[in-house]
């Protein structure tokens, strides 16, 4: 498969609207991933806006911890994007081995996000789609991609977009939000890393959305009596269901997950 001055590889991933692809930029060889819309959703214009304006809010990202997005491009009628090829695997394929990580591997993992999180929190935008599906991991380091549904400044959400097991509160009903989602969803992702099972489950996403909102998650210590009681208390406080009872910006979580981390250096 070809498109216009890249060749493609291998596919790998999938999402709603697109498919990820490995490939070359056959100027210079070098290693990309393609973001390419699917022929049966590019005659939608508004999905079309949508992935344009993905492009548009991430181009000028520079940061170690969030994937690089190169350029936009269309081949005939279907847009693409380009991005650095990560050589590594998600946190989702990680978290499917069902083996629990240890403390170091949870705060590095953790603090590599929460630096990539405030880098975007700086520039304005709300990534709004935290998940182990969307944090790639390398040898030595831990980028957040796919800023599919992300936005410059506090907004309105609806609950149907977005993965209802890593959604805040304020997702679920709807509200305005702001940065702060992203720390819940961040609380999410670490709790099902140190437990290996997101703290609410059911059987439909009605029964899921509804526990965000009302229950309370499972301490993680019944479930890994190693979890480190600092990184428990952090998690817990990422998880506070009132926005105002979260940690109120990524970096004074950073700063909390770097002393967790000197304690267990």
């Amino acid at each position: 498969m070809k498109l216009a001055g890249y060749e493609v590889i291998r596919k790998i991933a999938s999402g709603g609207m697109s498919d990820v692809f490995q490939a070359k930029r056959l100027y210079d060889n070098k290693p990309v991933a393609v973001k390419l819309m699917r022929d049966s959703i590019s005659k939608n214009k508004e999905a079309v806006k949508r992935f344009y304006a993905e492009a548009e809010l991430v181009m000028g990202l520079n940061h170690p911890n969030i994937v690089k997005v190169f350029s936009v491009q269309k081949d005939g009628n279907t847009p693409f994007i380009t991005m650095e090829y990560i050589e590594g695997k998600t946190l989702r394929e990680l978290l499917n081995k069902k083996r629990l990580l240890d403390n170091q591997t949870i705060v590095n993992i953790s603090l590599d996000i929460t630096k990539g999180l405030e880098y975007i929190h700086s520039k304005g935008i709300i990534h709004k789609d935290i998940k182990p599906k969307n944090i790639l991991i390398t040898d030595t380091t831990a980028k957040i991609s796919d800023f599919g549904i992300a936005s410059c400044g506090p907004t309105a959400y609806s609950h149907r977009q977005g993965a209802p097991s890593y959604m805040s509160p304020e997702q679920v009903k709807g509200r305005d939000i702001d940065h702060r989602t992203d720390i819940y969803s961040l609380g999410i992702t670490m709790y099902e890393m140190a437990a290996c099972q997101v703290p609410f489950k059911g059987s439909g996403d009605r029964e899921i959305l509804t526990k965000h909102l009302s229950f309370k998650p499972r301490p993680i210590k019944q479930i890994n009596n190693k979890i480190h009681p600092n990184i428990e208390s952090a998690i817990m406080k990422m998880l506070e269901k009132l926005p105002a009872n979260r940690y109120q910006t990524a970096s004074m979580l950073r700063l909390d997950l770097f002393e967790i981390n000197m304690e267990l250096s």
